[in-house]
């Protein structure tokens, strides 16, 4: 109840409930008691029924509100934030969304007891797309079986699934007696890719504090974490700590060698300044030791070979690659291995080379046997490890498509909340006009690849000017300038980019034959930019310069770029615009705008 009432009594909460019910009681009163009012027959018992008739909304809204930022607070760890002015932002964010359901940035979508879609908002048309839904249709059958149960139990469900390429989390919430459900879903994309990378690592990897405190341990060091006998928390000991310090205060550019039981260790030690942490990177080269002393049990392959590249000696291990090469005892070997043999007459100048065998990769060192005049090869199959590293190759580049770079270095590199606050980006929205009215006239294949298409083409001009995708919302397209390292006049490379977009959809029109035009809204000014959560996250920009810049695109006119005053004022010694007055904005008020027209020609 203390928090209920802390939460019921913040400012910008009575704020909100005051005008409700304000607007809400004035025209309830008016409709109970107007006629009473004007003829003159108001009786005093009446001010109780205003009264109530004006606290009723007040006590709505505030329990509304209050619900909302307890869930917000439930979720997020406000702590976390070093500004607070950032949760600020977040809560503004989710009284607006809460008031204005159409405004969430996120798919919602709300079903009968049947399993029928009786309503869906914007973000949610990609989903609804995919699965070749639509109002009044009985909803994918990936996800019935958990609206079912939700509404059976009246308990919330939870459920990860695989929409065509991307991930997303659904929260299903019965409600009204269950007699129909809300359907709350979250783009976890990134997060799958993400988290595929630290254990994918086939050797050692261990995180610790400065002073040698284990925060983190892959699976491969299970080994390790045994035989020091420690957990994440506790220090590594401190004989060991003390040569990887000395080690690490050294600078020194090779790998450090230890004894761990009964295993030999090269660990390559790394402190990573910006987060104040240690990754220590191990690798077992127990083998190679024993390789030195008993040849004869290497579990590797082993060849010994004269100096002119004729085979003497192939242990076991070898047989894959000596089939592959068609070589026996007395043969000589593939011209690509013999030519590294002869490059040298020092052989310990000659580093590991790796080449394919067959369908499989191998690492090859040599080492010089003087006494008996011949050259030991060591083999070793690093294909998993070559395979490994083209999957995490990929996952870089899928997960670079979703997040900018930056932020994906942060997530990996193990920073949990992300919220940067600049004070000055340009955000850019754009719509897509008349695709709604497409959409019900095309097959969903034809849809989506002229979706494609026109979204390719815008992806292609952010990277032109520099800018950062944020999302794409069904048919609308969001895009921030100035949050990264370049350019510095993202105002003017925007607006370049609004005048281009325009461009690029009359050619798309002219070669498709549809009728698509696109409307545009610009400004600029501070916003919050970071990604929240630990797990299931998004990466995004908030702040009122975004709602206002979402104005300027819903309240511009088909085929115009609408812009602010401060857009106009940056940018109007260089751009021809033309001045529309002052126009009602949602939310706003009156609000002076301009329409972007085109860049003036260059002065001789």
């Amino acid at each position: 109840m203390k928090e209920w009432l802390k939460i019921a009594t913040e400012k910008k909460v009575v704020q909100r409930a005051c005008i409700y019910s304000m607007v809400v009681g004035t025209i309830l009163t008016i409709i109970n008691h107007g006629p009473n009012i004007i003829h003159g027959r108001f009786e005093s018992e009446a001010w109780i029924q205003i009264l109530l008739t004006v606290m009723v909304p007040y006590f709505v809204t505030t329990t509304s509100s209050v619900s909302a930022l307890r869930g917000l607070n439930s979720k997020l760890d406000v702590e976390g934030f070093c500004d607070p002015s950032v949760v600020e932002v977040l809560k503004e964010q989710v009284l607006e969304i809460r008031s204005f359901p159409e405004q969430n940035p996120n798919p919602v979508l709300k079903v009968s007891s049947q399993g029928k879609l009786v309503y869906a908002n914007q973000s949610s048309i990609g989903i609804l797309n995919t699965w070749g839904n639509k109002i009044d249709d009985i909803l994918n059958d990936s996800i019935q079986p958990h609206i079912q149960k939700a509404l059976q139990t009246n308990e919330i469900q939870e459920v990860d699934l695989n929409i065509g390429v991307k991930y997303f989390s659904f929260r299903i919430v019965a409600a009204q007696k269950s007699t129909y459900a809300h359907i709350y879903a979250t783009d976890i994309t990134a997060a799958k890719f993400i988290s595929k990378f630290p254990e994918q690592n086939p050797n050692p990897v261990l995180k610790t504090t400065p002073d040698g405190k284990l925060l983190y341990s892959n699976g491969a060091s299970l080994s390790l974490i045994k035989e020091w006998n420690i957990n994440v928390g506790d220090h590594i000991p401190g004989k060991l700590w003390k040569e990887i310090n000395t080690h690490l205060c050294s600078k020194a550019e090779n790998t450090l060698e230890i004894n761990i039981g009964k295993k030999n260790f090269s660990l390559k030690v790394v402190y990573v300044e910006e987060f104040d942490f240690v990754n220590i990177y191990g690798t077992d080269i127990s083998a190679e030791k024993v390789i030195k002393k008993f040849p004869e049990q290497n579990p590797n392959p082993v060849l010994k070979v004269t100096r002119d590249g004729k085979l003497i000696y192939a242990n076991e291990a070898s047989r894959y690659i000596t089939r592959a090469w068609r070589v026996n005892e007395g043969n000589s070997l593939p011209e690509e291995i013999s030519f590294y043999i002869n490059k040298t007459q020092n052989i310990e100048d000659l580093g590991p080379i790796e080449i394919p065998v067959a369908n499989h990769h191998y690492r090859f060192s040599f080492v010089e046997v003087s006494e008996f005049d011949f050259i030991n090869i060591y083999g070793t199959d690093i294909t998993d490890s070559r395979k490994l590293e083209i999957a995490n190759r990929e996952n870089e580049r899928l997960l670079l498509n979703i997040l900018p770079v930056k932020i994906a270095e942060r997530l990996k590199n193990g920073e949990g909340v992300i919220a940067d606050k600049f004070e000055n980006a340009s955000v850019l929205f754009a719509d897509i006009v008349g695709f709604t009215e497409l959409s019900s006239r095309m097959q969903p294949t034809d849809l989506l690849n002229l979706l494609n298409r026109v979204f390719s083409e815008f992806d292609k001009l952010t990277e032109k000017y520099q800018m950062e995708k944020i999302k794409t919302i069904g048919d609308a397209y969001m895009v921030v300038g100035g949050i990264s390292d370049f350019p510095n006049n993202h105002i003017e490379e925007m607006a370049n980019m609004a005048l281009e977009m325009s461009v690029v959809i009359s050619k798309i029109n002219d070669d498709a034959n549809v009728p698509l035009s696109l409307r545009i809204g610009l400004h600029a000014g501070p916003v919050v930019a970071g990604v929240i959560g630990l797990k299931k996250f998004i990466y995004d920009v908030w702040g009122d310069t975004v709602n206002t810049a979402s104005r300027m695109e819903s309240h511009s006119e088909t085929g115009k770029i609408q812009v602010t005053s401060f857009f106009y004022n940056t940018l109007c010694e260089k751009y021809n615009f033309q001045d529309r007055g002052e126009i009602d904005i949602k939310g706003k008020g009156l609000m002076k705008t301009y329409f972007l027209l085109n860049q003036k020609p260059e002065e001789n």
